[in-house]
């Protein structure tokens, strides 16, 4: 009786525990990191979305239509600079860094209101970004999961899309239901989160850590890597990278296939991309409607604009000469 009183005793210690102990004990922060502002491209600049919430952006190029692009999880605009350089060749091109990517600080006090890396709030934060530049029409390009949000944010000021081009677009969201849903809310197992992640860069080291990510296993650029290192430097990388991470996890954006059929959409997909693969994609598309154009580049992976950069610029110089101004 003595032995099970007891027993009950720790379980609720445990649990009083794992309430109680992150709210007094704080978390060590990672040594050598720096503010984003440090890192900053020439043309960077930050702009104030509200709540205080300041993106990283970039403005590139001239010419008609404007590009915006939604980068990927896990990806920045530095990044994805190489091939947003090229199409700056022909285009306005904008581009972001959503919360918990890239140089757009972390926010990482308690947040008041809607939480700035849900993913429902993305397409939100994009049309705000598009208000302060002034953004009349544009075409909405996303990769990976930035398809869904330029998917979700065409849906929402359709008048103001001229057309949307969707690369290796990761539909098919992860979500945690039940028991591990709530787990993730508790405060230990946010408080233990971010500490997790900081393994992430000894992992990345090894040279079979993002092979599925490309077509040929020698394929990554050298900046990927460069620049994928230079994202565990920015200050407060690992809590940013774990709320989004938990939020995206509780809560993925619902994707709604529905546009007008007006709407011109071109989606691109690698044929040995193992991420999305391709017949996955060709599903999206059936229920996007008749209406989409669908383009496979043959022996490109999960990033077709940084392994076959030709290809995919190729792609998209077809479906924007199609545009009507």
């Amino acid at each position: 009786m003595r032995r099970r009183l007891w027993r009950w005793v720790g379980i609720g210690a445990g649990f009083v525990g794992a309430l109680v102990v992150p709210r007094w004990l704080p978390r060590p922060r990672v040594h050598g990191t720096i503010p984003p502002e440090q890192l900053a491209l020439p043309e960077s600049r930050w702009i104030d979305v509200g709540s205080g919430l300041r993106l990283h952006t970039v403005v590139l190029g001239q010419g008609d239509p404007t590009l915006v692009w939604f980068h990927g999880f896990g990806a920045s605009v530095r990044l994805d600079l190489p091939f947003l350089t090229r199409l700056a060749r022909r285009h306005r091109v904008i581009a972001f860094d959503r919360p918990g990517f890239g140089l757009t600080p972390r926010p990482t006090v308690p947040w008041h209101g809607q939480d700035p890396y849900a993913p429902v709030v993305q397409p939100a934060i994009a049309a705000a970004v598009l208000e302060r530049l002034e953004v009349t029409h544009a075409v909405l390009i996303g990769h990976s999961a930035g398809g869904p949000i330029a998917l979700a944010t065409a849906q929402r000021d359709p008048a103001r899309v001229r057309g949307l081009v969707l690369i290796a677009p990761a539909f098919e969201a992860l979500a945690m239901p039940g028991v591990i849903g709530w787990l993730l809310a508790v405060p230990l197992v946010d408080w233990l989160g971010p500490l997790l992640l900081r393994l992430f860069p000894r992992l990345l080291e090894r040279p079979e850590a993002l092979r599925g990510l490309w077509a040929k296993p020698d394929a990554a650029p050298p900046h990927f890597l460069e620049e994928t290192r230079l994202g565990f430097t920015v200050a407060d990388w690992d809590v940013g990278l774990w709320r989004v991470t938990k939020a995206t996890l509780r809560a993925p954006l619902p994707v709604a296939f529905s546009l007008p059929p007006t709407l011109p959409v071109a989606v691109l997909v690698g044929d040995y991309d193992r991420v999305v693969p391709p017949h996955q994609v060709a599903a999206a598309v059936r229920q996007l409607g008749s209406h989409v154009r669908l383009t496979t580049l043959p022996g490109c992976g999960h990033i077709p604009h940084l392994e076959c950069p030709d290809a995919t610029e190729d792609a998209m110089n077809a479906f924007l000469a199609t545009l009507t101004p």
